[in-house]
C-alpha cells in the first residue's frame, strides 16, 4: 500500500484540509514514468547571525571551542544569549556580556521567563535560579567590562528548578525531581509554603508552561492543566474537567 507521506507542502487556509508547509526545501514534479511524482530538493538553512569568536572580550571568556548556547530570549528589545556562565546581549553595532557567580558554566539547558517589570528569571536545573534586569543602553561599553545585571537567587526557600513560566504577576517554577511547582512574585523572595503538586500522577514535573492564562504542567508521562482562581492562600487549582 502506498502511504502519502509527503504532500505538496502548500498550507491551506483550513488546517483540517492541510497544514503541511515546506521549510528549507522545494518540490520538483517528476516525469510520468519516474518512480515517484515529486523530487525533494534541499535549500540552505538559516544564515549565521553572529560568532562570539569575532569579539575579543567574548572569545577570552570562552574556555572551550564552540560552547553550546544554553538559552536565548528577548528582553528590553535586546536579544540575550546564555553561553556557559555568561549572558550576552546584542543591540545594533554592540555586543556586551556579563558573568555572575552561582550559575555553573556547564552545557545544561536554561529556561527563561520575562516578568512584568521587564526582568527575566532563569532556571538551569542545578541552582535556585537567577534574576536578570535590563541594563540601560547608554551605560554599556563595547567591551562589556563592569556590567553586572544578573544576580543568583540565594533565598533557601527557592527550589532548584529547570523550567520557569510567568502568569499574572507570578513566577512559576518546577522543583527538580518532584511533582511540585512553586511560585514567587519577584523571583528573588520565596515562601516555602507557596507550592502545589501535580495530582493526577506521581511522575516528576519536567516543564511548566503558560498559554492563554492557563498553566500547563508537563510530567514525565502525564500533563495537567491548572488555572488561576485568585484564591488568597494559593492562586492556582487544577482544572478537573481537563
Amino acid at each position: 500500500m502506498r502511504v502519502p507521506l509527503f504532500g505538496v507542502g502548500l498550507k491551506g487556509k483550513s488546517p483540517t484540509v492541510t497544514s503541511q508547509e515546506r521549510i528549507n526545501c522545494f518540490l520538483e514534479r517528476a516525469k510520468d514514468d519516474d518512480k515517484g511524482p515529486f523530487a525533494i530538493h534541499g535549500t540552505p538553512g538559516l544564515e549565521a547571525f553572529i560568532n562570539l569568536d569575532d569579539y575579543p572580550f567574548a572569545a577570552s571568556t570562552i574556555e572551550n571551542d564552540s560552547p553550546p548556547v544554553r538559552c536565548m530570549f528577548v528582553q528590553g528589545g535586546q536579544l540575550r544569549v546564555v553561553v556557559g556562565d555568561i549572558i550576552y546581549a546584542f543591540i545594533p553595532s554592540l555586543l556586551y556580556g556579563c558573568g555572575f557567580t552561582g550559575f555553573p558554566a556547564n552545557g545544561s539547558r536554561v529556561d527563561s521567563a520575562i516578568q512584568e517589570d521587564g526582568s527575566a528569571f532563569l532556571a538551569d536545573g542545578n541552582t535556585r535560579g537567577a534574576v536578570v534586569v535590563v541594563y540601560p543602553s547608554d551605560q554599556l561599553t563595547s567591551t562589556g567590562i563592569g556590567i553586572q545585571n544578573a544576580t543568583a537567587v540565594t533565598d533557601t526557600d527557592a527550589p532548584f528548578s529547570s523550567s520557569v513560566a510567568f502568569e499574572a504577576g507570578n513566577i512559576i517554577v518546577n522543583k527538580v525531581g518532584t511533582g511540585r511547582f512553586q511560585i514567587s512574585v519577584d523571583g528573588t523572595t520565596w515562601d516555602a509554603l507557596d507550592f502545589a503538586n501535580a495530582e493526577s500522577s506521581p511522575d516528576n514535573l519536567v516543564r511548566v508552561f503558560v498559554d492563554h492564562g492557563e498553566l500547563h504542567l508537563f510530567g514525565e508521562t502525564t500533563t495537567e492543566f491548572w488555572q488561576n482562581t485568585g484564591a488568597a492562600d494559593f492562586p492556582y487549582s487544577a482544572v478537573r474537567a481537563a
